[in-house]
């Protein structure tokens, strides 16, 4: 629930919204694990789903799993 207010705030940040799609993330191979794809996913739900966004992919792209947050 913290790291989904955390990165809602920093949504809600233009520039730094615009910083995050900017980075390049089509080379990725393993997009599970890229932490900045995961970001701009979690970003773009956000930004069109009419339904509450998990971080459930953003949390284990840290290397975290549910007994960790």
């Amino acid at each position: 629930c913290y790291i989904n207010s955390f990165f809602q705030v920093l949504f809600h940040l233009s520039a730094f919204r615009k910083f995050i799609y900017q980075i390049p993330t089509d080379n990725i191979k393993n997009k599970d694990k890229s932490i900045f794809f995961q970001i701009q996913l979690f970003f773009s739900m956000l930004q069109t789903s009419n339904e509450p966004v998990e971080t459930n992919k953003l949390t284990k792209s840290f290397g975290w799993n549910y007994e960790d947050v």
